[in-house]
């Protein structure tokens, strides 16, 4: 006996799922439900195998080739046209020469082929039907036999009043190859419509078999998530992959289950999936191979395909998420929800009951969806933020996107231009490098690989080489562990413009990228030690002599490879005593500990005060501060610190009137500063390349001011910039710090979504008309009884950034308080 599998339809009950793949490609438990099929008609002893194929037949070839690794023989006949059921099999008849079971490839069943076949051998049939009885026979074939098995009558998806038995057809049937002559070649002709009534008319013997065991047509998402409960339930009886760890609890081999992690039965996961501490998962749960479930997600009853991404808190309930679903922080999906394939989802969506997201749509952070989306994106989110490219990391930018950065990158550079490119110490930091650098070398572009560096060393190789026109750094988020950013500089080495990046997001978008010719393609150069040159040039701006003199006492931390590499260098050029401690803890390039307590248990070893202590962050962009008496200060408090080191050296000697550019939540008492120092004083904008642009140009007066105060962008130069003008002035840490002592201020942030930003900002201007002071980015509120209130919108997140200064910190916490219920109420009422 042969077989024929039907796997031609499009299963279009089953949208988004079968918008890029076959219905009997969908997985159950990992593997195609045409498997199952496919296995259970070799263990009735059928080895060869005819597949009819309509719909995207190449996906249901490539994956079962001959159906050697099953050990069958597998041939398949593909309709250009469909032919219906019968005239799909009459598509394959050379092949059918002998009795021949059919068989759906879209359903889960575990019957006795064999007891079918079987019957169908004795009853002498020319068609036997595999019967069940079902509760409600209304969505199936209804049969009536006789007291032997001989069909008597049938009816097709009946009526309640056309309801005559319970016992359906099941589509499975065992056919003498008689029956094809039957069947008229290349028409559409269907079994349950055309054959059977004119077979049954016409006396031939049609038998029935009601089979035991179970079975289930599935036609839609509910009915392929029942089968999936059904047998992660032992309702079916067929082989689930993994191991079960307990009861219902199924886990393949090579998947992480974190320490913390609620793991509930019934609950199938993938290999390779990662289950993080803090997540909750089941009771009804399938987390699909190569997939990840961060912290704090909940998934319950709802199926997440492969090589997809629950963030933070997100949860998912009674839902049916594709391959490679990408669902951001606090993503809300709800019963009976559908997310196709590459689906993309931003922070605090939340997609309402029974609502289908069509493949490769985006949906933008903070959306709200309470209908289809199918033809194209919601507020697709911009690809590029302030410093360059952010998102996921192997999620959202992957290897495959950040070459098409690099071609973006390099073709608005231009052809033949040279670049300088840098990476962090995170393992996938130096595989996003690589595929960056890929798509540099493959419009022309001539690249000068660092290694692993800083932005700082790269954004100074270019700076300082007139023969580089841009530059770019990859690492990972120190914020959170999956992200990860490429950050593109222009020749000064200054992040891009607002309209640059625009120019290279367009090209990105369209992909229109130059062709160039093998012969052409760029080549990897290399043009000397920029880290040495860095470190001979920063200190050429400091003074060594102060330095030493100086004798400081310091205590170190340092959680970055360079900052480490290149700080030692320069305590052993200052001859400073140094208790110094570094290493990465944790993830790679992320700060995932306290940096106030570690940093005083370091300053302990000292054995004394009078110490000035330094923890460099993971990025080495932030340095939290301890002064020789113990007084702490945050990255925030540090900056202002810089700020007056500069202020209180003054304007460079050959102008009479120096420029400061301060950013609208700076203290009044560094305003006031600045304007006794003699500085005019002007706004530094939220962008930093556009502020960059409107100053003093490409090149300051001290390199080392610019860079590092201006930029803030490099913890180790600032740390040692602050150290030199406490050794040229014999001060203390603590002694420039009381400058600030009558300052309090304070900050927070409020998430906004998006679309209410410019209500919300709006509505602010007009409540404090009469109390704004001028600023060109977000609302300035200037409070008659003293101090300011300043809001504005985050560049690069939907959150609102709250600054606030009072005479103490009791009014600062109150005018913040009071303020986020102010921004609450707006957003709540703008909504």
């Amino acid at each position: 006996m042969k077989a024929v599998i039907m796997a031609g339809g499009q299963g279009s009950r089953l949208r988004p799922l079968t918008e890029g793949m076959p219905k009997p490609m969908i997985p159950i438990l990992g593997r195609p439900m045409m498997e199952y099929i496919l296995e259970a008609v070799r263990d009735a002893g059928i080895t060869d195998i005819l597949v009819t194929l309509h719909y995207r037949p190449n996906l249901i070839q490539d994956y079962f080739g001959d159906g050697a690794d099953w050990g069958v023989n597998i041939e398949y006949a593909i309709e250009e046209q469909p032919l219906g059921t019968a005239g799909s099999v009459k598509n394959g008849a050379h092949f059918l020469d002998e009795p021949f079971l059919i068989i759906s490839g879209d359903a889960l069943m575990d019957y006795d082929l064999p007891a079918l076949m079987d019957f169908h051998r004795r009853s002498e049939a020319l068609v036997t039907f595999c019967l069940a009885r079902v509760q409600d026979p209304s969505e199936f074939g209804i049969v009536v036999t006789d007291e032997d098995g001989r069909v008597q009558r049938f009816q097709e998806k009946p009526g309640p009043s056309e309801v005559f038995t319970d016992t359906v057809n099941t589509g499975i049937y065992v056919m003498d190859p008689r029956v094809l002559e039957d069947i008229p070649a290349g028409a559409e002709f269907d079994f349950s419509h055309d054959l059977f009534p004119a077979l049954l008319e016409r006396g031939e013997p049609l038998w029935g078999h009601v089979a035991k065991g179970y079975w289930n047509d599935i036609g839609n998402v509910d009915q392929l998530a029942q089968s999936t409960w059904d047998l992660l339930e032992g309702l079916v009886d067929l082989p689930i992959p993994g191991e079960e760890i307990r009861p219902k609890v199924y886990v393949e081999g090579t998947a992480h289950v974190e320490d913390g992690c609620t793991l509930q039965g019934p609950a199938w996961i993938g290999r390779d999936a990662i289950l993080r501490g803090g997540s909750v998962v089941g009771p009804y749960a399938v987390v699909g191979r190569h997939s990840e479930v961060d912290s704090g997600a909940r998934i319950r009853r709802s199926i997440l395909l492969d090589s997809s991404y629950v963030g933070e808190h997100a949860e998912v309930r009674g839902s049916f998420c594709g391959n490679r679903v990408l669902l951001e922080q606090e993503v809300e999906v709800e019963q009976g929800a559908v997310l196709g394939d590459d689906v993309h989802l931003g922070r605090r969506v939340s997609i309402e009951a029974d609502v289908r997201v069509w493949p490769h749509l985006e949906v933008e952070a903070d959306s709200l969806i309470d209908q289809n989306v199918v033809w194209e994106s919601v507020g697709r989110p911009a690809l590029f933020s302030e410093y360059g490219v952010a998102g996921l990391a192997n999620l959202r930018l992957t290897p495959e996107t950040a070459a098409r950065i690099g071609k973006a990158f390099g073709s608005w550079l231009g052809r033949s231009q040279r670049v300088v490119v840098g990476h962090g110490s995170h393992a996938f930091s130096h595989v996003l490098e690589k595929a960056f650098v890929s798509g540099l070398l493959s419009v022309g572009i001539e690249v000068e690989p660092l290694g692993v560096s800083s932005h700082a060393i790269t954004r100074f190789a270019v700076a300082r080489n007139i023969e580089f026109e841009g530059g770019a750094f990859v690492r990972q988020g120190p914020e959170h562990a999956q992200v990860a950013v490429i950050e593109l500089y222009d020749r000064n080495g200054h992040p891009l413009p607002r309209k640059a990046r625009r120019k290279v997001e367009a090209t990105y978008r369209r992909a229109d990228f130059p062709k160039v010719d093998a012969d052409h393609v760029g080549r990897l150069l290399s043009t000397g030690d920029h880290e040495a040159r860095y470190v001979s040039e920063l200190m050429a701006e400091l003074d060594r002599q102060a330095l030493v003199a100086m004798e400081p006492k310091l205590a170190v931390l340092s959680r970055n490879r360079w900052s480490t590499r290149v700080l030692d260098i320069l305590l052993d050029e200052i001859q400073t005593e140094a208790v110094t401690v570094s290493g990465e803890t944790g993830p790679q390039g992320r700060d995932t500990e306290d940096p106030g307590q570690r940093l005083r248990e370091i300053y302990a070893l000292g054995g004394e005060h009078r110490r000035i202590g330094l923890y460099l962050s993971a990025d080495a962009r932030s340095m939290w501060l301890l002064d020789e008496y113990g007084h702490l200060y945050d990255p925030n408090a540090a900056n202002h610190l810089l700020t007056l080191a500069y202020l209180l050296d003054g304007p460079p000697p050959e102008q009479e009137r120096g420029t400061v550019f301060l950013p609208p939540q700076a203290p009044d008492a560094i305003r006031d500063l600045a304007a006794a120092q003699g500085f005019e004083v002007r706004e530094r904008r939220l962008g930093l390349a556009e502020t960059i642009t409107e100053n003093r140009g490409p090149r300051p007066y001290r390199w080392l001011d610019f860079e590092h105060f201006y930029l803030g962008m490099a913890a180790v130069p600032a740390f040692f910039r602050l150290l030199d003008f406490l050794a040229r002035h014999t001060t203390d840490l603590a002694d420039l710090a009381a400058y600030l002592h009558d300052s309090h201020t304070g900050a927070i942030d409020v998430e906004c979504p998006w679309r209410d930003m410019g209500w919300v900002m709006r509505h602010l201007t007009e409540e404090y008309a009469d109390h704004l002071e001028g600023v060109s980015d977000g609302v300035k509120v200037r409070h008659p009884e003293g101090g300011w209130t300043y809001v504005v919108p985050a560049s690069s997140e939907p959150v609102l950034r709250v600054y606030v200064e009072g005479d103490n910190e009791a009014e600062v916490q109150e005018r913040l308080e009071r303020t986020r219920r102010n921004l609450v109420r707006m957003i709540r009422e703008a909504g």
